[in-house]
């Protein structure tokens, strides 16, 4: 199945982080400026709000002293003073009060209406259907009523609001006898589109949201200005105003400023003004989503540029993977030319350190497989050289062998059972070190080719020796390297015998087998008890040589393996040889072709 390609995966993950790092990036970026145009809009407004609050606080202070001028007034306190003794009389008065009212709001073209409340007339002096004249009993029943028994006035909120502005914003004033009693109340109705009138054109041309005029204690008074779909939020407004925390913090109460909150899953904008001469301000409610439409192509125009930076990225992206990729290739194309036995290729050095130390890497790889081969190489020629050696120093053993066996057959034929003997065994070393050109034999093998050697020894040399050996059942079916053991035993004859000859001591030769479980290794010792070897004796080789076997082992089965030659403790010379226990065919072939691993 054929994979995904390097340059196309880094150019997606790419592709994939700089998503990543722009969505955020365009995310943060609407955010702050939107924070940053909710700041330079806020200040402006406030700024507003602050040259405007004057003209509201004046005219509510102007309303408040027609107020108390009119309450002032001598002839009204004198007819609220005292009731009517007639009706006729009931008729003068009111007839005057309504006069006074009518003048007042000639005058007065912000006031809309004005009501008086007293209690000198009820059924058995009735008022005419449009008196300004109302019975006190109408207003002790609004729920306000205990708020004006000890204040010198009060401002109700807006009794009913509209779309149209039709509410009205009333002011409520006792009137006071010489003693300081209250004989009845005036009541002064102004309408709030005349409040809406003290606002500056320019500046009710940018209203948005809600314009609110606010008490000391933060109530609603009443909204100059409402857009559409707004009025029925007042409500909410007013309950936010009530649990407003900047409202009622004193480091706040004398200054203009903005605050951004939520209520619920809304979020709004709260500009204030400095508080004016009676401690109202003008406050202004502005919901952010109202804002927001103001600039409608804000989000996007971000989205549109981070979606053309995202495609300017895609090439951008590309490039940058094929130059990390590029190295990368190279390296690939040096290794399939090593592969198809190009050895002499070499990678350059790059501007990016970590490829330069892979280049560095990959150039002592190829350095060190073609020392490898060339030392492979080498090994296989010894090998080859050794084999040579051990059927050159056989003396072409197919003739000898065939003329061995005439030879036994006639010795035979003429009853010289000695000779023929002597010839078969010697016959049968020469077939076992033919062995079909296997390097390797089975021990119990070689152990035989030892026993021919013994066996000839015997005949030729007229002296009694011994030959013993200790070797397990089960090791015997292990495979050694051919004619590794004989060479020794002729050294122990041609050394050991010679000196041994005029004594009366008898040559000991014996061979012991053993196997060294954890590591894995068959020990072969080979010992005498001559008098050893002198420190200025030569080695001398004999048959295949003794050099011969010891290449012949670290050729075949390499390191740790091998063999040495010492003198015994107790006399005699000792040989031991290591070898990797190979119990059947197929670890014969691996160590044949260098592959086993102990």
């Amino acid at each position: 199945m054929k994979g995904i390609k390097l340059t196309t995966t880094l150019t997606l993950c790419l592709i994939g982080f700089y998503t990543l790092f722009l969505a955020p990036v365009s995310y943060l970026s609407v955010r702050i400026f939107e924070d940053v145009t909710f700041e330079e809009i806020s200040k402006a407004r406030v700024t507003q709000l602050n040259a405007n609050v004057g003209n509201v606080s004046g005219f509510i202070s102007d309303i408040q002293d027609e107020a108390l001028l009119f309450v002032s007034n001598e002839q009204l306190i004198q007819y609220l003073s005292r009731y009517p003794e007639t009706p006729y009389d009931g008729i003068v008065q009111s007839r005057y009060i309504g006069s006074l009212v009518t003048q007042l709001l000639q005058f007065k073209r912000n006031i809309q209406s004005i009501e008086i409340y007293t209690s000198h007339y009820n059924q058995n002096l009735p008022l005419p259907p449009d008196s300004v004249i109302q019975p006190l009993e109408k207003l002790t029943s609004e729920p306000w009523a205990q708020k004006i028994v000890n204040a010198d006035g009060i401002w109700l909120p807006v009794k009913e609001l509209s779309e149209a502005n039709t509410g009205y914003l009333s002011y409520v004033h006792p009137i006071l006898n010489v003693r300081s009693e209250a004989i009845g109340y005036v009541k002064f109705n102004i309408s709030v589109s005349k409040f809406k009138e003290l606002i500056d054109p320019d500046v009710r041309a940018e209203l948005q949201g809600s314009l609110l005029i606010v008490d000391s204690g933060g109530q609603v008074m009443a909204s100059i200005y409402t857009e559409d779909g707004a009025m029925g939020k007042l409500d909410g407004i007013s309950l936010q105003l009530d649990t407003a925390d900047w409202l009622r913090n004193p480091d706040h109460f004398w200054s203009s400023g903005y605050e951004r909150a939520a209520q619920q899953s809304e979020s709004a904008l709260w500009l204030y003004s400095r508080p004016g001469k009676i401690q109202w301000r003008l406050i202004q409610y502005i919901p952010t989503d109202v804002l927001r439409q103001k600039m409608p192509h804000l989000g996007r125009d971000i989205a549109l540029i981070g979606l053309a930076s995202l495609l300017l990225s895609i090439p951008l992206a590309y490039f940058v993977a094929r130059g990390i990729i590029g190295p990368v290739r190279s390296i690939i194309q040096g290794m399939r030319k090593v592969q198809e036995g190009q050895f002499d290729v070499r990678m350059r050095n790059y501007s990016i350190d970590e490829f330069t130390q892979l280049s560095s890497s990959f150039n002592h790889m190829v350095l060190r497989l073609q020392d490898l081969i060339r030392s492979l190489d080498a090994e296989h020629r010894a090998k080859r050289r050794a084999e040579v050696q051990v059927l050159q120093d056989q003396i072409k053993p197919h003739f000898l062998y065939n003329t061995l066996d005439f030879i036994h057959w006639q010795a035979m034929d003429h009853g010289a059972r000695d000779i023929s003997k002597m010839v078969q065994r010697l016959g049968r070393m020469f077939q076992i070190g033919l062995s079909k050109g296997r390097p390797f034999i089975t021990l119990r093998n070689e152990l035989e080719h030892v026993n021919c050697y013994i066996e000839i020894q015997k005949a030729r040399i007229e002296m009694d020796f011994a030959y013993r050996e200790e070797v397990p059942l089960h090791l015997k079916n292990c495979f050694v390297p051919k004619i590794i053991l004989q060479p020794f035993i002729e050294n122990c004859f041609i050394h050991a015998y010679r000196k041994t000859v005029s004594s009366d001591k008898k040559l000991m030769i014996q061979v012991i087998v053993f196997e060294d479980s954890q590591r894995h290794a068959l020990h072969i010792r080979i010992q005498d008890n001559g008098i050893g070897l002198e420190p200025s004796a030569h080695k001398q080789d004999r048959g295949i040589g003794i050099d011969n076997v010891k290449e012949r082992i670290q050729l075949y089965c390499g390191y740790p393996y091998g063999l040495t030659v010492s003198n015994a403790a107790e006399g005699g010379v000792v040989v031991d040889i290591t070898l990797p226990v190979i119990q059947n065919e197929d670890e014969r072939n691996q160590c044949l072709e260098g592959k086993r691993d102990d």
